[in-house]
Parts: C-alpha cells; sequence; structure tokens
C-alpha cells in the first residue's frame, strides 16, 4: 500500500519535514547519521510525528520520551519555553540546565548562518 505521506507530497507537513530534513542534511551533517534508507524512512517518520498535518509543531510528540501523547504540555507534561535569537545558545544552555526537570526549552536562532 502507499503510505499516507505519500499520497499527500505537498502537505504542509511534508513540506516542512522534506525542508528540515534538507537543511539538516546541508547543515549538520545528517546524511551521515541516517546513510541507510530505512534510517531515513525512520527519521523522517519520527520528525513527521512531531507535527500535526497543517505543520504545526506537536509540543507533547516533541518532548515525549517514547512517543506517547501527553497532552499540550511538553511529553513529560512540563511547560515548553522558547528562546529566540538565541545566537551561540550560551544563555539558553544555562536557562535549560537550570530548568532540568521543570521546563523543556526550544532555541531558534534565525540567522544561524551569521552565528
Amino acid at each position: 500500500t502507499v503510505s499516507k505521506s505519500m499520497r499527500e507530497p505537498s502537505s504542509p507537513r511534508n513540506a516542512l519535514v522534506a525542508s528540515i530534513e534538507a537543511g539538516l542534511r546541508r547543515t549538520l551533517g545528517l546524511g551521515r547519521v541516517v546513510e541507510s534508507d530505512k534510517a531515513a524512512s525512520r527519521f523522517r517518520r519520527a520528525l513527521r510525528r512531531c507535527f500535526s498535518s497543517d505543520g504545526r509543531i506537536r509540543w507533547d510528540k516533541l518532548f515525549a520520551a517514547d512517543g506517547a501523547d501527553t497532552g499540550r504540555t511538553g511529553g513529560s507534561g512540563l511547560p515548553v519555553k522558547v528562546e529566540l535569537a538565541s545566537g551561540t545558545g550560551d544563555w539558553v544552555v544555562a536557562q535549560a540546565n537550570a530548568d532540568a526537570g521543570a521546563a523543556n526549552w526550544v532555541a531558534c536562532e534565525l540567522k544561524h548562518d551569521r552565528v
């Protein structure tokens, strides 16, 4: 049978997953980690679960250690804190370490090519 992702290749979720995968291959060496087609397929499936069909982040799936659905907070039931313009990440790493067990953190640097 044809997988759902193959039937709707232009869905927002699949476009987002393809873009993230391409970026990770280009900038962080993802291709070396998922060398086989089977590993790449598992990676895409896991990443696809982290987004709703309309491309929204599913925090509960992103932070769930075992893929369990634990509601609208992070997979562990913890709040999600977001740091925008995180630069090299030093500050957000310190905050995440200080909040260990109390919150999940996401860091986003939009100008990563300049950091």
